[in-house]
């Protein structure tokens, strides 16, 4: 009984012993150096994404192996004016973020508050009012407006030559330009209607219109 009671003794020292060694064995062999301590971000508007390495320093001192690159996607894409973005981990011990800032399509009011849609199909808070944007009216979706974005892209049109667009629960726009000129749009497969209209208003002989009414199939009528 007493060789077993010694032989458990020893045993548990042994275990202590190795234990102790590993700790220390991992600080002579550096392992601490694998800690997180730098985050570095590259971004053409530095200012906007400030709040993205604040967060992230809450993660330093952790292991850049076991870190998540899916925590890291989580924290950047709280920012809704992060359009696309890479991550690279630099070994030992750097974090490197490549940010892309999203472009403000258009600006809107809801309840009260003003609002601009990123082309990220997010909204940010218009804080200054300081950006020429055309002004939303109506009540679309996000994806509505990207969709009338893409539309108008597809055209020969710019987006922001218009000053105003106003939407309809029927589903579809009119776009008054900064000329003052209405084009009232058909509710469907008006990236064509866009084309033709766009001919029309480039004509040296259009004159004195102040809308064009493309509602109608296979019609365009202008009104003065």
């Amino acid at each position: 009984m007493m060789r077993l009671k010694i032989g458990k003794k020893i045993t548990i020292y042994f275990f202590i012993l190795i234990i102790l060694g590993t700790f220390n064995n991992q600080k002579l062999l550096g392992i601490n150096q694998f800690e997180i301590k730098d985050v570095i971000m590259e971004s053409p508007d530095n200012s906007n994404f400030l709040d993205i390495p604040d967060k992230i320093s809450k993660l330093q001192k952790s292991s850049i192996f076991l870190i998540s690159k899916n925590n890291l996607k989580k924290i950047i894409e709280e920012n809704h004016l992060v359009e696309n973005y890479f991550i690279f981990k630099n070994y030992p011990s750097t974090i490197k973020i490549k940010i892309f800032k999203t472009k403000f399509l258009s600006r809107l009011n809801i309840n009260g508050e003003f609002f601009l849609v990123g082309t990220n199909g997010k909204l940010s808070r218009d804080s200054d009012n300081t950006i020429d944007l055309p002004f939303i009216f109506g009540n679309p979706s996000i994806k509505q407006i990207l969709d009338l974005n893409n539309s108008i892209k597809n055209s020969r049109f710019d987006l922001y030559e218009f000053s105003n667009l106003f939407y309809f629960k029927s589903g579809r726009w009119d776009l008054e330009t900064k000329d003052g000129v209405i084009i009232r749009l058909p509710a469907k497969n008006f990236s064509k209607k866009l084309e033709e209209i766009f001919d029309i208003v480039e004509n040296e002989n259009f004159t004195n219109k102040r809308i064009i009414d493309a509602r109608v199939p296979d019609q365009i009528i202008f009104y003065d």
